[in-house]
């Protein structure tokens, strides 16, 4: 018997039915996006919920590794991440963030 492989198309969408509560910035969260083989992978996730400029920042990282990324819910604000990738996701953004802060103290002390 030859087994049938399905597209990620053909695959329940796992997002569809999720809703934010509106007091919460973190959930837990499950996506069997990645495909090892035929069988699903189940990976680990925080849904969370940032401004537009934090996510750019975000997404800009994950374009040079796919480090941090689950998923990309919309196009405001809700990103799902890594859970293990969560402390080195705080770790750059403050780094990139205390740069920022400390040129335009630089700059406006000109």
């Amino acid at each position: 018997m030859r087994e049938k492989k399905l597209k990620w198309s053909q695959c329940p969408n796992v997002l569809a039915h999720l809703q934010l509560p509106p007091s919460c910035s973190l959930l837990p969260f499950f996506s069997s996006k990645h495909f090892l083989s035929n069988m699903p992978r189940a990976v680990r996730g925080l849904l969370i919920e940032c401004d537009p400029s934090i996510k750019s920042m975000i997404l800009k990282y994950d374009e040079e590794r796919h480090d941090y990324i689950v998923e990309d819910l919309d196009d405001e604000n809700h990103l799902v991440i890594k859970e293990s990738q969560l402390q080195n996701l705080k770790v750059r953004l403050d780094q990139d963030l205390d740069e920022k802060i400390m040129q335009l103290d630089e700059s406006e002390s000109e």
